[in-house]
């Protein structure tokens, strides 16, 4: 039997730190809740995804670039408005959440890229692990709308893309391009270090009345990712093709960071966050010292910087100013840290650079520090974000992107220092 544990509830079961609220967490928790009102107006059937790069040029709202359901971006603004629930306890957010969660519900079928776990995991699960008592608003809701059973058909869905020989769940589709520094390579069985987060839609499940093999298959990936996207001195590769035929690495490349040898800062928060939320389900040593491991070169290649957030790739060779940051992947790495201090020796460390970071991005931005955007300028909540290698694509670089926000404020959450801003629609 797999050790579940207090994993059966995830998130919910997580102690917290306690202490004292510091300003820029209160300041970071109101702008979240300003810009998320705001955007909470628009259709609930289109959601935000990245706004254009820096200030608009002629001095107007720099808005969010909206998406489809079918975006793997779709599901961190219902995630978010959940969140600020938790953290409020306003009925108005769940409300919110409920509304933007449903136009997601066609997505558990949707076996077309692995993303399904960060759409539906991301909305109609923390609509799960937050909604609270089934027998009152909004638990009741949550549990009226199936809820449960759309998250377990998304964990079906996703185990469609599983393949025995390779031990993985399969990220993309093959084709050439993957590899961003050899377009001419066309892949086969693609798995990027970002999957790593769309194991807990397959833990989860199985942790709650799904069949046992969402299990083994979660477990199999975690392991042949801790040992061939993770280098020896614990930075990652962002990509690793493997030859289905054999299920042996055909190659290992990057598809959004600087280069093939380089580590992407995002795909290492990945790799801290996704080894800590394995190792809560399994209790194996060798995810507790994969995200250990992961945490730790990301805590030294930070320390490069002048403030506690990451370049878009740590060995990015130019300017090191707010406009090569991106304030996503430090967002998710303090999520993960407050969590893997839960489970690591090295706990005191992992919860004071979590608090840093937190203080860090939590500062009004002014054009020479700062990440919390001006509302009158961005309907984004935190500026200076990174979609990828921007070598790659023009629009990719200083931007907001939405997930910055949703985990943003699941480190508040799991920080319990804030005091909730209520504010009125």
């Amino acid at each position: 039997m797999p050790p579940f544990s207090a994993a059966i509830t995830g998130l919910a079961a997580l102690a917290l730190v306690s202490s004292e609220p510091s300003p820029a967490a209160e300041t970071l928790l109101a702008a979240l809740e300003l810009q998320a009102e705001r955007t909470a107006r628009g259709d609930p059937r289109k959601y935000p995804g990245q706004t254009s790069p820096g200030d608009m040029p002629d001095g107007s709202l720099n808005v969010w670039h909206m998406t489809r359901a079918s975006s793997w971006t779709s599901g961190f603004f219902p995630g978010l408005l959940w969140q600020l629930y938790d953290i409020t306890k306003a009925e108005k957010w769940a409300s919110l959440a409920l509304n933007w969660t449903e136009g997601i519900r066609d997505e558990q079928h949707d076996g077309g890229s692995h993303d399904i776990g960060f759409k539906v995991f991301g909305s109609f699960g923390y609509g799960l692990l937050l909604a609270g008592d089934e027998s009152k608003f909004p638990g009741s809701e949550v549990a009226r709308l199936g809820y449960k059973e759309v998250v377990q058909t998304a964990a079906k869905t996703l185990t469609t893309r599983f393949d025995e020989r390779v031990g993985c769940t399969k990220s993309w589709n093959s084709y050439k391009g993957v590899c961003s520094t050899d377009h001419a390579y066309t892949s086969k069985f693609p798995v990027i270090i970002d999957n790593m987060m769309n194991l807990e839609l397959l833990f989860w499940a199985a942790a709650n009345g799904g069949d046992a093999n969402l299990y083994r298959i979660a477990e199999s990936h975690a392991n042949k990712t801790a040992v061939n996207h993770v280098r020896e001195d614990g930075s990652t590769f962002h990509v690793v093709d493997y030859d289905p035929e054999t299920g042996t690495v055909a190659r290992k490349c990057t598809h959004q960071g600087l280069n093939d040898t380089s580590t992407w800062s995002r795909g290492q928060a990945w790799c801290a966050y996704g080894f800590t939320m394995a190792y809560r389900f399994t209790q194996l040593p060798l995810h507790l010292q994969t995200a250990e491991r992961c945490a730790r070169y990301f805590l030294a290649r930070m320390a490069e910087t002048s403030d506690e957030v990451a370049l878009w790739d740590f060995d990015w060779p130019g300017q090191r100013g707010l406009d090569q940051r991106d304030v996503s992947a430090s967002a998710i790495f303090a999520s993960s840290l407050l969590e893997l201090a839960q489970y690591s020796q090295d706990a005191a460390r992992f919860n004071a650079a979590a608090v840093r970071i937190i203080d860090a991005i939590g500062v009004p931005a002014t054009g020479k520090a700062g990440y919390i955007g001006e509302f009158s300028k961005t309907q984004g909540a935190l500026v200076h974000a990174t979609v990828l290698n921007p070598a790659f694509r023009a629009d990719a670089l200083n931007v907001s992107l939405v997930y910055s926000s949703y985990y943003a404020a699941e480190a508040l959450r799991r920080t319990a220092t804030v005091s909730p801003v209520i504010s009125v629609i």
